[in-house]
């Protein structure tokens, strides 16, 4: 054996040795973009560099999902509309820290406690919520009646007695008849709207009241003057609206809201889901949608939908693609 080899063989074995009685250990600037790599496809495999860039960045986006735009607006121009929405984020869906924390940073806060939504829902403890002030992140919005401006207040809990009440309470009918036709000429309002921006979740739910079957309150329309529940029968011109009647919403079987789709999701999509970012607008109309028993009407992205409310009873859509982002 030559003397370059022999001195090769001990300068390994010095090493190896050296090893065996205490590694050095890798800084924590070389070995965070390799774990980064593990934790998120779960593999081992050549490290891509510009990874942790993209797990770093200051923008919750790069490290999760896009944020997304739910808007609410009410085509109601006699009075104020009133409704709850909870968004949220499962637990199988985080698997990062980076991703807990773009999360936090985005205004959504993880529960500590299962939390049931009525029938429709569990939420396990660690899911991820959307920070209202309610029961599982749930967030009111009040919008005045169209035509004027507009607000998104804050107020209590909506799994408390007062929003648990199926009662319709006491008001002015919703059109001026029992049908919802008032005779009057085409009419088109300016609607009063509030936008909220957030990671795109895995679900979005607005609601009324907790959610046991698709009669179930999923929003109210109040007298301007007196704040009282608009009196009548939900179908007609009463203030307590159903969860059967947001065009969109599933009723058989019972799932109410809206779902987020993977772009590389298997089969047609559904009318109740949205893609990562797309902008989600729910509008609430004084009269029925076109032909059918809708009265909130579900739309999808960068569009705007102008509603005429034509011989005070039917409402149709006009598409403008506006083209302003989600």
């Amino acid at each position: 054996m030559s003397t370059a080899r022999t001195l090769v063989i001990i300068t390994l074995a010095s090493c190896l040795a050296g090893c065996l009685g205490g590694c050095p250990q890798l800084s924590s600037a070389e070995r965070v973009p390799f774990l980064k790599f593990a934790e998120t496809f779960g593999i081992g495999g050549p490290l891509d560099e510009s990874a942790e860039t993209a797990a770093s960045g200051s923008s919750a986006e790069l490290t999760f999902r896009q944020r997304q735009t739910l808007r609410l607006q009410n085509w109601n121009n006699r009075h104020i509309l009133e409704c709850w929405f909870v968004a949220w984020v499962e637990v199988s869906s985080v698997r990062t820290a980076e991703q807990e924390d773009a999360l936090l940073r985005d205004g959504y806060v993880p529960l500590a406690d299962e939390i049931k939504l009525g029938t429709a829902f569990t939420l396990p403890v660690g899911t991820f919520v959307y920070g209202g002030p309610g029961t599982a992140g749930a967030t009111q919005v009040r919008l005045r009646p169209a035509g004027g401006g507009s607000t998104a207040e804050v107020d209590a809990d909506p799994f408390g007695e007062q929003q648990q009440q199926e009662g319709s309470g006491a008001g002015t009918d919703d059109t001026g008849t029992d049908d919802g036709s008032d005779g009057g000429e085409d009419e088109t309002v300016d609607p009063t709207e509030a936008s909220f921006r957030f990671i795109t979740p895995d679900a979005i739910l607005l609601f009324g009241a907790p959610p046991v079957s698709c009669d179930s309150i999923a929003y109210v329309f109040r007298d301007a003057a007196t704040d009282e529940i608009v009196d009548g029968s939900a179908v007609l011109s009463g203030g307590n609206k159903t969860l059967a009647q947001i065009n969109g919403y599933q009723c058989s079987p019972f799932k109410p809201g809206l779902f987020f789709r993977n772009i590389g999701g298997e089969g047609v999509r559904q009318p109740n889901e949205y893609l990562e970012g797309e902008r989600v607008t729910f509008a609430f109309l004084r009269g029925w949608l076109g032909n059918t028993a809708y009265r909130a009407d579900i739309t999808f992205g960068d569009i705007d939908t102008t509603y005429t409310l034509t011989d005070g009873r039917f409402v149709s859509g006009v598409i403008e693609d506006t083209g302003d982002g989600g």
